[in-house]
């Protein structure tokens, strides 16, 4: 998808929305194809008080899996970017810092999502542990109830 922004840059007060769909299934991220069906993106481009700015959320559905216990799970996922448009670059090296940013930006808001899923995986298997735990002091033979007897 291509929008035309020399008219946003402009006119003072112009915005041009986008929506569209990317396929990304082709795209691995740590050995694996986790976008299985098309991103949908949904933005816009705007010229407010002589800044032009490009802002758009995207959204889709994960599928991946644990990398401590590999249990296969779907998840949904949704990630918002802004960024300011210049009419022309002053440095290339100051490009490729930004690109490197955002880059980074994108990583580890994929590695928290990540990080935060395998502590709610975490907690749930501790937490079925101990309810088996409790059963086996209660129910079980008597060689497991005194073992888990203590609780």
């Amino acid at each position: 998808m291509k929008i035309d922004v020399r008219r946003i840059f402009e006119i003072e007060g112009e915005r041009e929305d986008f929506c569209f769909e990317l396929d990304l299934s082709e795209t691995e991220i740590w050995s694996h194809k986790p976008l299985t069906k098309p991103v949908k993106i949904e933005g816009c481009v705007k010229n407010r008080s002589s800044i032009v700015t490009l802002a758009y959320k995207a959204s889709g559905d994960l599928h991946t899996f644990c990398d401590r216990c590999l249990v296969e799970f779907d998840d949904s996922i949704d990630l918002d970017f802004e960024y300011t448009l210049v009419r022309e670059l002053q440095d290339v090296d100051a490009q490729n810092e930004i690109n490197a940013q955002l880059s980074a930006k994108l990583f580890e808001s994929l590695k928290t999502s990540r990080n935060l899923k395998e502590e709610l995986m975490r907690r749930q298997q501790e937490a079925l542990l101990e309810l088996a735990r409790r059963i086996l002091a209660c129910y079980g033979t008597e060689r497991e109830r005194k073992t888990y007897g203590g609780l």
